[in-house]
């Protein structure tokens, strides 16, 4: 019976204990959803990695200083299966970007969507661009 018991037990303090580190990684409590709002800006840059994409955007604020926003994505396999590249978003692109702040405040949120002037729109949920 131990030879029966012991191994099951083990797989499944196992599934437990990396079940909870997943949970716990995709956790999106940081940001604050009911505060989403729109940022304008120019791509800094495009890191396209593993376990999430990343938008720097510098933004120009109202009294005309520019500030450095760190806007988290979905993962870059995600991503990629709706359509975006590396090559998605470029240096000096001016975008929008729909954004839900850091509750702690600060330049960083994520983003869920990327609109250019012309009116393209990426949108990592939807798809390749409209």
């Amino acid at each position: 019976m131990f030879k029966r018991v012991f191994p099951q037990t083990i797989i499944l303090i196992s599934l437990g204990v990396f079940s909870m580190a997943t949970s716990a990684h995709h956790s999106r409590a940081m940001f604050d959803f009911d505060s989403a709002m729109d940022l304008s800006g120019t791509v800094v840059q495009w890191q396209f990695t593993n376990p999430h994409v990343f938008i720097i955007l510098e933004v120009t604020e109202a009294d005309g200083s520019k500030s450095q926003w760190t806007l988290e994505g979905f993962g870059a396999n995600s991503v990629y299966r709706q359509g975006w590249t590396p090559e998605s978003l470029q240096p000096g692109d001016n975008i929008i970007v729909n954004v839900a702040p850091l509750f702690a405040g600060g330049t960083g949120g994520s983003y869920s969507n990327v609109r250019w002037a012309d009116g393209t729109v990426y949108d990592p949920r939807d798809g390749r661009p409209e």
